[in-house]
Formats: C-alpha cells, structure tokens, sequence
C-alpha cells in the first residue's frame, strides 16, 4: 500500500505574510509614518486654522465674542473629548487604517463646509463635524506605528510622528493668515480642507493595516479589555506624572494659542500675516520636543 500524502518537512519555517515582509523593510516603514505625520498636520490644521480667522468671522457673520469662543472650543471640544475613547476602542476591534481613513475624509468635508456656512449655527455644526473626524485620527495611528517599530526604535517614531502637532499649527496659522489677507476667511478653510481629501485617499492605498504586535512578534495579541487596560495605566507612575504634570502644559499652551489668535488683532500695527508668524515663533520647540523624547527613548532601552 502506497502513501498518498506527502510527509510535511518538520523544518519548513512559517511564511511571513506579504503585510509583514512589506514592514520588514524600512523604507516602507518610514514611508507609513511620513503618511500618518502628515494626517497628524492636517489634523492640526483644520483645527487651528479657525483661530487666526477670529476677527473676519466675527464681524462677516455678526458673532459675538461667546459665540466665536463656542465655536472654537466648545464645538470641537467637547465632541472630540467625548468621542475620543470609543473611537479609540473601535480601532482596537477593527482595521485601523480604515478608521484613520474616515476619519480624515470626515475632519476635511466639515472643514470644508465650515467655508460655505452663513450663520452661527451652520459653522457650530461644522466645527462639531471636524471634531467627529479628528478624534478617530490619533489613537489609530498610535497604535499603528508601535506595531510597525521595534521596542528600540519606538520612542523616535513616536516623536517624529508628534512633530504633526507642531506643523499643523504652523501651517494653520501662518498659512490661514496668508489666504485670509489675499483672500478671505472663506476661501482659507476650503483650501485647508480640500488637501485632507486627497490624504484619505493616499491612506487608503498606501498604508496596510498592520498584524497586532507584528514588531515584537506577540501571540497575545488580542485587545484587552478597557477597564483592564485603564487600572493598568492608572497603576503606572509615568501615567500618573503625565497627567498631572504634562496634561495642564498642553493645556495652557492650546488656551494661549486659541487666545493669542484674537488678542492681537485689538492692536493696529498687527497685519494678518505678521499675526500668523507671531503665533508660531513658538514653533521652535518642536525640535526640543523631539530632543527630549529621542533621549528618553534611549535611556529607557539602555
């Protein structure tokens, strides 16, 4: 009697999914996080971009100062605090790439459409829009970049990933300014909208989602449950500095850049655009900031 089957070769080794050999390479890597650093500016831009527009807004839709502070806090705020964590989850249980997609596509059409609002209440809907879309930005792309960079080379992904944050405000308020002074308020948040489109896009094709854990090849790489994952960061000393120490600075540092954004304009000698460059002298410590984290991150692999 004959044997049909052919014996397996106990030294065979698994294939590597066509996903992980196109991670394994680090130009493709890079090429990832210089996609989700480039959501992250948009991110920022369509955020930030309301600000520098504060006095042509005001006066072309008869708003008050309240109403103006509701729209670029409230409005976004709240939706984009209250949205965040769920988002968040969602990403956790589903493919992230395509939660980062939306949610782009999402923050620029609201963007867009706050362009073409004719009264408080059509811009207070659009502005909470954009907070909808930005708050499944993130956390996705977080997650994504520590699965595509090793433990030793996570830190400086990160950071350079956070220098979004940085040139988001940059563009936003110098280039806001820009088109609010040759142009008009109206004109500056499609222009910054429309390019978020095209991003959705690029993220659609060119970024795959990433297996769980693919960088430190964990097998235990199924999502936690929340109230786990939060008595886990709670029980963290670093969790716990952060919030009470790093979370307060960023705060101050929106409240003054959301504050500076009008203040100026009650004196004459501030041009639309010396305003917008003002704004973002600060921008220098984008490179402090990722000083910092580089070292950091060094440090704590040895």
């Amino acid at each position: 009697m004959t044997e049909s089957a052919v014996p397996s070769n106990p030294r065979a080794k698994p294939t590597m999914s066509s996903t992980a050999k196109a991670y394994s390479k680090p130009s493709y890597r890079y090429l990832v996080l210089g996609v989700l650093t480039l959501v992250y500016v948009s991110n920022f831009v369509d955020r930030q971009v309301i600000n520098v527009l504060a006095k042509f807004i005001i006066e072309d839709l008869g708003l008050t100062d309240g109403q103006f502070g509701m729209l670029s806090g409230l409005a976004f705020a709240l939706i984009y605090t209250c949205l965040g964590i769920p988002i968040a989850r969602v990403a956790d249980l589903s493919n992230r790439r395509n939660v980062i997609t939306i949610s782009v596509a999402i923050w620029s059409l609201m963007t867009v459409a706050c362009g073409y609002a004719q009264n408080f209440g059509q811009l207070f809907l659009a502005r909470f829009g954009v907070g909808i879309g930005e708050a499944g930005g993130s956390p996705p792309s977080h997650s994504i970049v520590s699965d595509i960079f090793p433990a030793e080379q996570r830190a400086t992904a990160l950071s350079i990933y956070s220098f979004g944050v940085y040139g988001g405000i940059l563009v936003g308020t110098v280039g806001g300014a820009y088109l609010v002074e040759f142009f008009n308020w109206r004109t500056a948040f499609v222009v910054v909208g429309l390019p978020g489109l095209f991003l959705a896009l690029v993220v659609r094709v060119l970024v795959r989602e990433p297996e769980r854990g693919m960088a430190e090849a964990r097998k235990d790489s199924a999502p936690p449950g929340f109230f786990r994952v939060f008595f886990l960061f709670v029980g963290t000393k670093i969790f716990s500095t952060s919030c009470l120490c790093v979370r307060p600075a960023c705060f101050c540092d929106i409240w003054n850049g959301q504050f500076y954004a009008s203040f100026p304009w009650q004196n004459p000698w501030h041009g639309n655009i010396r305003c917008g460059l003002v704004l973002r002298s600060d921008s220098r410590s984008c490179w402090s900031h990722w000083n910092v984290c580089w070292r950091l991150g060094c440090r704590s692999n040895g």
